[in-house]
């Protein structure tokens, strides 16, 4: 992608000229948005077992249905619903045997 950009870039006529005033809502967005969550999930794994890190895992869909209708332009739909529910089951009956099974 960054190839494609470099190439991109010259032939349309576009630089990278970055307004001053974009710069500091950059930086927020790259950290809070980027390198944050980054973070705080690897620390998580570290510091988890294994199915504890698929049930954390597990509320990433949830979130994303949840957060997506905080946006005026997003419908709601029946079928991101219904795919959520399902991802949520299987991997909730995943999770729930790899428990049962590291029980025995």
């Amino acid at each position: 992608m960054i190839v494609v950009c470099l190439l991109a870039l010259p032939l349309t006529g576009t630089g990278f000229y970055l307004e001053s005033g974009l710069i500091a809502p950059m930086v927020v967005l790259v950290v809070a948005g980027h390198l944050l969550p980054i973070y705080l999930i690897q620390k998580t794994i570290y510091c988890l077992s294994p199915i504890h890190v698929s049930l954390v895992l597990l509320t990433l869909p949830v979130f994303v249905l949840l957060l997506q209708y905080l946006d005026d332009r997003v419908f709601f739909s029946l079928a991101s619903v219904a795919s959520v529910c399902i991802i949520v089951l299987l991997l909730s009956g995943r999770a729930l045997y790899a428990m049962r099974r590291e029980a025995a």
